[in-house]
């Protein structure tokens, strides 16, 4: 313990550099990205729940079922995908739980 307080206090300036880059890093995506943290934070959770939600009913009703619950959940999201979206979402259909996130993440 006492070395590395030694360290510490012979090379403070690299875990605060390295503190500091990190911040800009992290400011810098956030900034790219234009929404604020906490709307990122509320759509990763509801993408979340609606998994969540997906899996029960896979359990409950079947793939195939729950796919087409999973559309009928999330109908006015799917008007909105564009033509790679829609072609990601074609792909996720055999997965009820990735294509719920997925929609979603999309519909925001």
């Amino acid at each position: 313990m006492i070395r590395v307080l030694h360290w510490i206090a012979d090379y403070w300036y690299i875990p605060l550099l390295t503190i500091g880059a990190l911040a800009v890093l992290i400011l810098w995506i956030i900034h790219r990205r234009g929404d604020p943290p906490v709307d990122l934070l509320n759509v990763e959770l509801q993408a979340i729940k609606a998994g969540r939600d997906a899996r029960e009913a896979k359990v409950e009703l079947g793939a195939e079922r729950a796919v087409a619950k999973v559309e009928a959940d999330h109908k006015d999201a799917v008007g909105k995908l564009d033509a790679d979206q829609r072609a990601q979402a074609e792909e996720l259909r055999d997965d009820p739980v990735a294509l719920a996130r997925f929609l979603v993440r999309a519909g925001r």
